[in-house]
């Protein structure tokens, strides 16, 4: 649940991303088993869903998450149980300059927001494109520390290595996916550019780029 601290407590609307993937449906034997007091993590983009940006504007944001559970009551009736974690408050900030103004111009299309809510896609060609000159100018300027040049190099390290296919014009036209590109992407970002993600995102990262080295 999200909800701008401006607002009443009944507006908190509940986020829905842009896709959802079933890795059990992929992998038949994928199977998580927890056993009691265990715990999953995971990291989600909630930067980008069904209904837009989420942080579309400035100001002071509470983000709950909830876990639903649907199973059923002794009596066999369908019920729902409901888990509500400790709400996590973030800060949007204005750009600040012109150089930033115009980076968040870019950084606020749909295309883009698509673009990182997915991962990186070559169905969004031109968002990558125009994200890489932002890179380019960001990177030359403070290093791949700079917050925006990491998540951009971290998304493109991850389309980089998936394969993919697309139609173009009348025939299916396959993309191997690239580990080695993806490597050569992730060994840019050094310790204090893994800080500028949450702790669970920096370690998924790490373990990526040793994955792809292999």
């Amino acid at each position: 649940l999200v909800r701008r601290r401006t607002d009443a407590p009944e507006k908190a609307t509940a986020f829905t991303p842009i896709a959802q993937r079933c890795m059990a449906a992929m992998d038949a034997d994928a199977k998580i088993t927890l056993p009691p007091g265990g715990a999953l993590s995971n990291n989600v983009n909630l930067t980008f869903g069904s209904a837009g940006f989420t942080f579309a504007e400035p100001g002071e944001y509470d983000i709950t998450p909830t876990l639903g559970i649907y199973g059923n009551d002794p009596a066999g009736a369908p019920v729902q149980w409901l888990a509500s974690g400790e709400p996590l408050r973030i800060r949007i900030t204005p750009p600040q300059g012109v150089a930033e103004e115009r980076d968040a111009e870019v950084l606020r299309t749909p295309d883009v927001g698509a673009w990182f809510a997915l991962g990186g896609t070559d169905a969004l060609a031109s968002a990558r494109e125009a994200l890489e000159e932002v890179r380019e100018r960001r990177q030359a300027e403070a290093g791949v520390q700079d917050p925006i040049v990491a998540a951009i190099v971290r998304t493109a390290a991850l389309d980089a290595a998936r394969p993919s296919i697309r139609l173009e014009d009348t025939e299916f036209v396959r993309r191997d996916g690239d580990p080695g590109q993806a490597a050569r992407l992730l060994s840019a970002l050094d310790a204090e550019a893994l800080r500028t993600f949450d702790p669970y995102t920096a370690q998924q990262t790490a373990d990526l780029a040793r994955r792809y080295r292999q």
